[in-house]
C-alpha cells in the first residue's frame, strides 16, 4: 500500500515541477518521505525477523523487545540477565 502511495506522489510531484517547474512545485522531500519510510520499515522488519525468539523487559510505563541475531546471542543475553537479577 505504501509503495502504491509512493508511487501515486512522485507521479504527480513530477507532473507539477514539469508543469509549474521547481518555484512552484510542491516540497520534493514530501515525495520522497514515503519511499523512505517504507524502506527503513521493511528494513527494521527484515532485522528481526531473522530469530524468531525475543526477550521482554517490562518497564514502567512501558516495555523494552531485545530481538537477538541468532540462538547464541540469545542465550548470552538471556544469561547476562538472569544474572543481574539474581
Amino acid at each position: 500500500m505504501v509503495l502504491i502511495i509512493t508511487i501515486i506522489s512522485v507521479s504527480s510531484n513530477y507532473r507539477a515541477i514539469e508543469s509549474y517547474g521547481l518555484k512552484n512545485a510542491t516540497n520534493i522531500a514530501m515525495t520522497i518521505f514515503p519511499g523512505l519510510m517504507f524502506t527503513i520499515l521493511s528494513y527494521n522488519t527484515y532485522q528481526m525477523s531473522h530469530y524468531p525468539k525475543a526477550i521482554k523487559i517490562d518497564t514502567n510505563p512501558g516495555a523494552i523487545r531485545l530481538y537477538p541475531e541468532n540462538e547464541q546471542k540469545y542465550l548470552l543475553l538471556k544469561d547476562s540477565l538472569n544474572c543481574l537479577l539474581r
